[in-house]
């Protein structure tokens, strides 16, 4: 059984899950696998552990700094700042080619951007062959050689339809684009009907603190569903940069103690809250730089766990919460996605089972990684 060699830009990256999940399912499948990354992520993920490297092993590339000559930019059609990335980029391909097992049979890269362009690299320099998953930011907010990355790709993976229509488009030339799911080990997220909800109803966002997860706009909604009485309170797993600007509205009079801060949790403990938890939502929108989600792992896993799921319209969420699987709003509403929270809540106990059943078939449907990664073996 040949190697799987997977490459990517930094690991393991909390935020990640879906890139772990597919490593693991490969080696439960009995593919060996080989992570190369060009940085080690700090802070690393919480359920990265001494025994999954122990059974995956984890090459760091060792690193330079290398500045291109402005002709040679302009010669590469890119700017100075690209043009030095992708320098960087080549010289770590070069580091990295040595040191491959002998027994790899091909290259995978998780997104279209700096890791293609790393499996790009050391394909020339080993005649292996390459194939790239796209994800989302990789696609929309930072592209870098992405048609050299894809054309060259002996397969070119994606997680959405909306993602592989952007690629057609944007690549004409482009002959195939596959699509391949995130997906998760269901034997880890056992199904529950949901109980009825509590009052005020518990509601849980697992996302990072960043501007396309929305979480300004889940503020002003929650304090919409708040606004004659006290209906929900919510809960924040993840952290990020837009941390102080949101407990700064937290404090606001219209949502003053409603909003729990629970920092960055560990897979175990995501999934435990989303059990104590009567919906998770997830009020994802497009960024103003373009950058916005693919289809969101946390949904995945509330989906399967039988929790009740509210979302917005983006991307290629409606392809995972589809046909009365959960509830839907546009994004950028805080009213709609008020309205949506509110419905979910206020539905029988009936309506609430029927849709958690038909989300995890969905889920065992197109989202089960054991079933995933078969196409992805050598």
């Amino acid at each position: 059984m040949g190697r799987v060699v997977y490459v990517l830009r930094a690991f393991p990256e909390p935020s990640e899950t879906f890139i772990r999940n597919e490593i693991r399912a490969l080696r439960k499948a009995g593919t060996p696998v080989t992570v190369v990354t060009a940085f080690r992520s700090s802070p690393a993920a919480l359920d990265w552990t001494l025994e999954d490297e122990d059974d995956v092993p984890v090459v760091e590339i060792p690193g330079m700094a290398l500045p291109m000559p402005k002709a040679t930019a302009e010669a590469l059609g890119l700017g100075a700042r690209k043009a030095i990335r992708v320098a960087r980029l080549a010289a770590r391909a070069g580091a990295a080619a040595p040191l491959l097992p002998p027994d790899t049979s091909i290259l995978h890269a998780h997104f279209a951007n700096d890791a293609a362009v790393l499996a790009r690299h050391i394909a020339k320099l080993t005649g292996l062959p390459y194939r790239v998953t796209a994800h989302a930011y990789d696609l929309y907010q930072d592209p870098l050689q992405l048609e050299e990355n894809l054309v060259g790709a002996q397969r070119v993976l994606t997680i959405s339809e909306a993602n592989a229509a952007h690629i057609r488009k944007t690549i004409p030339a482009l002959r195939t684009v596959e699509l391949t799911r995130c997906g998760i080990d269901l034997h880890r997220f056992a199904y529950r009907d949901p109980p009825p909800p509590e009052k005020p109803a518990r509601l849980l966002c697992v996302a990072r603190l960043i501007p396309k997860k929305g979480h300004a706009v889940l503020l002003d909604a929650v304090a919409q569903l708040n606004r004659t009485e006290r209906t929900a309170v919510l809960s924040l797993a993840g952290d990020g940069p837009l941390e102080p600007a949101l407990r700064e509205r937290a404090d606001e009079p219209d949502l003053g103690g409603t909003v729990t801060f629970l920092g960055a949790l560990g897979h175990d403990a995501v999934r435990e809250a989303m059990l104590a938890s009567d919906a998770v939502v997830l009020a994802a929108r497009v960024a103003d730089d373009g950058d916005r989600d693919g289809i969101p792992v946390a949904l995945i896993e509330a989906m399967a766990l039988g929790v009740p799921v509210v979302s917005t319209t983006v991307s290629g969420i409606p392809e995972l919460v589809a046909r009365g699987t959960g509830r839907l709003a546009p994004p950028d509403d805080p009213a709609a996605l008020a309205d949506a929270i509110r419905q979910s809540l206020a539905a029988t106990s009936d309506a609430r089972h029927g849709q958690a059943f038909m989300a995890r078939k969905r889920i065992e449907q197109d989202f089960d990684i054991a079933r995933i990664v078969e196409r992805l073996r050598p």
